[in-house]
């Protein structure tokens, strides 16, 4: 189990999503040592389309999720 809140990357199409006023990420604990990771997409729009991944580290490792 992890003691610590996961590191997060987003990509789209293999390019790393910009964190802008567009663009947010939300890390919340869950239960102890367990996390839910969301991207957030204001006014989203045909630009936004695609493939997307999640890449999530911490001291126990790396996994990673893909959505299209």
């Amino acid at each position: 189990m992890s003691t610590s809140k996961p590191s997060v990357n987003w990509l789209k199409e293999s390019n790393k999503v910009k964190l802008d006023s567009r663009h947010g990420v939300t890390v919340n604990e869950e239960s102890e040592g367990k996390y839910s990771v969301v991207l957030d997409i204001v006014r989203a729009d045909k630009t936004d389309c695609g493939t997307y991944k999640l890449i999530a580290k911490n001291e126990k490792g790396e996994t990673s999720s893909q959505n299209c």
